[in-house]
């Protein structure tokens, strides 16, 4: 019995040894004998300097003919088709900045500590507890001397853009609540942007997650989910509050985000991509050679809808911002790496992206449009109001708007003051030299209205280009708050949505 029991033990353990030693030898041999990717050549692509063009389609070959149309609005992609708007994205982004310097006593005489920023700024305050010190450009003191000036700038549109609300936090929140949220959809630079909008709408909002918190800080990452709620202790969130807010109904102050950020590098998932190159390119073994190791955060566009058009209490947005385009990379998309041809073969990397966004925009439209039919087919069965739509937030028209990506200033530290007009790179530096190409793919396929009358590309990029010194302390890519640049998209793109879509209640703006 016992010689039985002892000999069923040495067998599980000798099992189980020999299931260690297997481990280790697979180990070993992963270790000492490294898979190695046979090369394989890229797909060919059409340089997008030797590109067509569509016969009546004015299209850029270069970065200067893109600057032309964009100066001169030839290429109409946000608004109704047919419609002239009070203030164009060209007509905003044709203007210059102006120094307008606080007046002596506002603000401290000089920077003593990186929360100093926000005082130079003008905020109350930031809501937003993730790297405060880089997102306010004040995180290393050797650079503290750019302060106050370069938080000293406004931008003046141009002479074309009449109607541009003057800034109110107020009118803001009440727009976010009684209209919709917005729901950020981009990368780290789009990040920025959620960290500028926690401190112009500070202190009506709360953000979350509270990074102060060491344990948030454990279990989240640079993909988790950040919101801005109305804060209860707000003033306007008070029924006592001169002409309250209208809540819709079903809203909720703690479960209903008024803006949301959401990390997308590329649009849609690596998987997703995959495919799509493969049915693009089939003798390109793509699941294999397409992407490097390289980190990325990015999720679907399916999941991107998801949100934007989920019902109360947890989603009630009415815009979803979008922007893209730093993240596509020969060093991402290795596949395409070629240190022969231009931008280390980076063209190629566009000519998938061209595919992308064609398909990205496609889905996106039509989920809004089958959206909208749906709300229309269940108002049709509301006794008394056959084919109406109601006013509450489940039939509201959902927008996207696509906000171009800026390229980076190289030479960023060395830049003292702001420029008159936009510097073209003509060297290579990641894939700044090449990031009008994304942009402009996006800007010509949404010139056509009517097929894609529920996203808008906005060309408010030369504000940004125009700022070579107002980036973050440690890169010359990301932007920093409180210098106007990030500030100045969320007041035009309110203004776009609000008075030019007319997607606003009469109550935030009479």
């Amino acid at each position: 019995m016992l010689f039985t029991q002892l000999s069923g033990i040495s067998r599980r353990r000798a099992v189980l040894y020999t299931c260690i030693l297997a481990s280790l030898l697979l180990a070993y041999h992963h270790f000492a004998h490294p898979k190695v990717l046979t090369p394989v050549a890229p797909p060919p692509y059409i340089p997008f300097a030797s590109r067509e063009c569509d016969p009546g389609q004015p299209c850029a070959r270069t970065e200067l003919d893109a600057l032309t149309l964009d100066r001169q609005g030839v290429l109409t992609s946000a608004g109704s088709a047919g419609q002239k708007l009070l203030c164009s994205p060209s007509g905003y982004s044709d203007g210059s900045w102006a120094f307008r310097p606080s007046p002596p006593g506002t603000v401290p005489d000089r920077m003593r500590d990186s929360l100093d920023a926000i005082k130079f700024a003008g905020f109350e305050g930031c809501a937003s507890s993730r790297q405060v010190a880089w997102a306010l450009g004040a995180d290393m003191p050797e650079q503290w001397d750019r302060f106050p000036n370069v938080t000293s700038w406004d931008w003046v549109p141009g002479e074309d853009c009449e109607g541009l609300e003057p800034w109110s936090k107020e009118k803001m929140v009440r727009h976010l609540v009684q209209d919709g949220g917005w729901l950020l959809i981009g990368d780290s630079v789009t990040e920025n942007h959620f960290f500028s909008l926690s401190c112009l709408l500070h202190p009506h909002i709360i953000a979350t997650p509270n990074y102060n918190n060491p344990l948030v800080k454990l279990t989240t990452n640079r993909g988790s989910f950040q919101h801005l709620y109305l804060n209860p202790s707000s003033p306007l969130a008070s029924p006592l509050y001169p002409n309250p807010i209208t809540f819709p109904p079903g809203f909720s102050l703690s479960k209903t985000p008024l803006v949301t950020f959401r990390r997308v590098d590329i649009l849609y998932t690596k998987e997703e991509l995959v495919i799509m190159h493969q049915e693009l390119h089939p003798s390109f073994p793509s699941s294999t050679h397409l992407f490097s190791g390289e980190e990325t955060h990015t999720r679907s566009a399916k999941e991107a809808l998801d949100l934007l058009t989920a019902p109360l209490p947890y989603g009630n947005y009415g815009t979803m911002v979008v922007s893209t385009g730093g993240h596509w990379t020969t060093t991402l998309f290795s596949g395409y790496r070629d240190g022969t041809k231009e931008g280390w073969g980076v063209d190629g990397v566009v000519s998938f992206y061209e595919h992308v966004a064609r398909r990205w925009v496609w889905e996106v439209q039509d989920r809004l449009s089958s959206e909208m039919q749906k709300e229309r087919d269940v108002m049709m069965d509301v006794p008394g109001r056959p084919g109406a739509l109601s006013s509450g937030p489940s039939s509201r028209k959902r927008n996207v708007v696509i906000r171009p990506y800026l390229p980076g200033h190289d030479e960023c530290r060395e830049a003292k003051g702001v420029l008159k007009e936009v510097m073209v790179m003509e060297y290579e530096k990641y894939n700044w030299r090449h990031i009008w190409k994304y942009n402009h793919i996006l800007e010509t396929l949404l010139t056509d209205r009517e097929v894609y009358p529920n996203i808008h590309y906005l060309s408010i990029d030369r504000p940004g280009r125009l700022r070579p010194e107002a980036h973050s302390a440690r890169d010359c890519l990301h932007i920093m708050t409180g210098a106007g640049i990030l500030e100045g998209w969320t007041r035009y793109i309110w203004h776009f949505v609000a008075r030019e879509l007319g997607a606003v209640s009469p109550e935030v703006w009479p």
